[in-house]
């Protein structure tokens, strides 16, 4: 029977976290965790950055490499003569590494715990072939035959037959968890880390109820502790108690490189993007639009990329002020208009439908939102002089504003990207070239120049 299929075989899928506790790397993040809190020079900064590239690397199931390790022996060069708490810790992080994590021993203990906890096969979920051929050089003869591994364009467009076996935290694959894709999912992480919350942020109703299409794949969701030895030549320096919070902040910001590619800009700067993801592009005629990158999608034809969208400051009154704000420019020219009398005949020819007295007097008013006949918001755009590239952008605000079926996190999202895209339409009409930063009040945009 195929590991893979085009239609779902299944219609109660349950999440087991699998969370190991494994002492050297415990260690590991509650040390860089500190370094996170007591960094303050580049230097530290820059060595915090490198650590964290490492413990990626272990939470989805990899050696470190070669090239990072490199880097931390040179920038160490560079502390000078301070040897105190901060080198102290970072000096430990690399002794864990070359010495005491051992990751071929931690996902043998963690796939032979999953194979003789199970009756049937498992998948994995491989980012590209090397990871195949690493897992496939540590899984013992007996159980190669039930273990078949699969890669990300496949996952998107199909199911899965049997147990999917994830390495790597649960937080890197939200929207995967929340509508799975095989009856049981298994996700291998560290106890340390936050267990899988599974939310349906488009498909949440009034009041917080569930759609029928959310209710259908809601997953239930078990936690399962696996205790595994320490090496023999192990032992446990002073535990840091801080909080992991801050680090837990910084590792969410970590795109989930499963789901990833590489995008290099004309500077050199290489950023990661999310693969079938919709970004704000401008092509090479200067057109703002969205559109998805797959993996091996070429770049030809565009000119900026809008990587990343910040929106972490914004409360929940920032962005229905914002929205508010935003629709206050089609309406304060109807305020302003010195002839009231001629506004229902000049709206008509404009194509209004239902351009009376007392609908203008209501259109005008703080509270509302925009007419209910399409037509007549167009007209009411068009006597504000709006250009008609930015019709989309006014009526999503408005959905956006009317809607009670989603959260606020994915509301912040869309209201953020319809901003950011109005402004870059702004710029691009006085030049053609963009910054690498753009911010617009609390909404800050960071771009790529790649063509």
């Amino acid at each position: 029977m195929s590991q893979v299929a085009n239609f779902a075989t299944f219609t109660s899928p349950e999440l087991v976290n699998l969370n190991y506790s494994y002492e050297p790397i415990t260690e590991y993040i509650e040390l860089l965790n500190y370094l996170y809190q007591s960094a303050e020079t580049d230097i530290q900064k820059h060595t915090c950055s490198k650590y964290k590239n490492i413990l990626n690397d272990y939470l989805g199931g990899r050696e470190p490499q070669e090239e990072e390790l490199k880097s931390i022996l040179e920038q160490k060069k560079h502390f000078g003569p301070d040897k105190g708490s901060f080198y102290v810790a970072a000096k430990r992080l690399y002794k864990l590494i070359k010495s005491c994590i051992e990751v071929k021993i931690v996902l043998q203990n963690c796939l032979n715990e999953i194979l003789n906890s199970i009756n049937g096969n498992i998948v994995i979920l491989c980012r590209k072939l090397e990871d195949q051929n690493f897992l496939e050089s540590i899984i013992c003869d007996d159980s190669k035959e039930r273990v078949g591994y699969v890669f990300p364009r496949q996952l998107r467009n199909h199911y899965i037959t049997c147990t999917l076996v994830i390495i790597a935290p649960s937080y890197w694959f939200k929207e995967l968890l929340a509508y799975p894709c095989s009856h049981t999912t298994l996700v291998v992480q560290p106890e340390n880390l936050p267990s899988s919350v599974v939310t349906n942020d488009v498909f949440d109703g009034v009041g917080g109820e569930s759609l029928w299409t959310s209710k259908k794949n809601n997953p239930n969701v078990q936690n399962r502790r696996l205790l595994l030895p320490p090496p023999p030549n192990y032992e446990r320096e002073e535990t840091k108690q801080n909080s992991l919070s801050e680090l837990v902040i910084e590792l969410r910001r970590m795109q989930p490189t499963i789901f990833t590619r590489e995008i290099k800009s004309l500077t050199g700067q290489v950023a990661l993007i999310e693969v079938n993801r919709k970004y704000l592009v401008v092509d090479e005629y200067g057109v703002l639009k969205l559109r998805p990158f797959l993996d091996d999608d070429e770049l030809d034809g565009c000119k900026y990329i809008v990587n990343e969208i910040d929106h972490s400051e914004m409360s929940d009154d920032d962005v229905n002020l914002e929205l508010r704000k935003q629709m206050e420019s089609w309406k304060s020219s109807l305020r302003e208009y010195n002839r009231p009398f001629e506004l229902p005949r000049i709206l008509t020819s404009l194509g209004a439908k239902h351009a009376k007295d007392y609908n203008i007097k209501n259109w005008k008013k703080k509270d509302t939102i925009r007419p209910k006949d399409d037509d007549d918001f167009r007209a009411l755009l068009k006597f504000a002089d709006i250009p008609e590239v930015e019709y989309p952008f006014f009526f999503n605000l408005a959905k956006n504003i009317r809607s009670n079926c989603i959260s606020m996190g994915h509301r912040k999202s869309e209201v953020s990207r319809e901003i950011i895209a109005k402004e870059l339409r702004k710029c691009l009409q006085q030049q053609d070239t963009l910054p690498s930063s753009f911010n617009v009040g609390k909404i800050k945009a960071s771009i790529l120049a790649v063509g």
